[in-house]
């Protein structure tokens, strides 16, 4: 009889011990999981540091909070006229250096009639703000041209969001974000999409009904290899 009471209290400790591992267990693969996942979402924060510092100069020049896109210093495309972007960058000084008028041919391929300008940063960022030749009135796209490896494609990323299209070219792709942003990277002959690249171009366009970009350029898929011949 006491054979069995002994036999019977050494099962539910046998049991107790056995339930209690697996508790241990499973608390050590939690905490082990936990750890883990705090490791990996501390090296994405460190990450997106490294591509744009707060306060640093491309977040200062690209964007403010009081211009919603597309939008630049207060040029508005379809809003603003050169006479009045001429009266904003003044204004601006002295973060605005020299204001000058271009024509096509001479600083600014794109557009036919322009407004230029340097900003005082080392080294130094340049823009300019104009309309076509048969486009009277307001200027039509606003574009900022940062020093090669100043402004990287990670760093546009966390500025306008997530891009919505992808024009691929052999030395430069069109990155297209909400709020008729365009952005060109230099990509050279790399047949795909790096957050280290540089930017070549900022475009901030004019807002119409249909979107910036042509309706066959493929939706934006990550940071992936493409194939196949280039969308140009």
């Amino acid at each position: 009889m006491f054979a069995a009471i002994l036999l019977r209290m050494f099962r539910v400790s046998n049991n107790r011990i056995v339930a209690i591992g697996q508790i241990v267990r499973r608390l050590i693969v939690f905490v082990t999981v936990s750890i883990l996942l705090i490791a990996v979402i501390i090296m994405a924060v460190r990450g997106m540091g490294q591509w744009l510092a707060p306060g640093s100069a491309a977040s200062t020049i690209v964007t403010t909070e009081d211009c919603p896109q597309p939008c630049w210093r207060g040029i508005r495309p379809g809003q603003t006229t050169i006479s009045e972007a001429t009266a904003l960058l003044k204004a601006n000084r002295p973060f605005i250096e020299s204001v000058y008028a271009a024509r096509q041919g001479k600083d600014v391929p794109t557009l036919d009639e322009a407004i230029c300008w340097t900003i005082a940063v080392s080294p130094r960022w340049q823009g300019c703000a104009g309309h076509g030749v048969l486009e009277a009135g307001p200027v039509t796209q606003v574009e900022l041209s940062p020093p090669s490896g100043s402004f990287t494609l990670g760093e546009a990323i966390i500025l306008f969001g997530d891009p919505v299209a992808v024009q691929m070219c052999r030395r430069f792709t069109s990155v297209y974000f909400s709020d008729d942003v365009e952005v060109i990277v230099t990509t050279g002959q790399a047949p795909y999409l790096d957050p280290r690249q540089s930017v070549f171009l900022v475009r901030f366009l004019y807002p119409n009904v249909e979107p910036p970009f042509r309706f066959d350029i493929p939706a934006w898929r990550g940071f992936i290899k493409w194939h196949g011949d280039p969308i140009c």
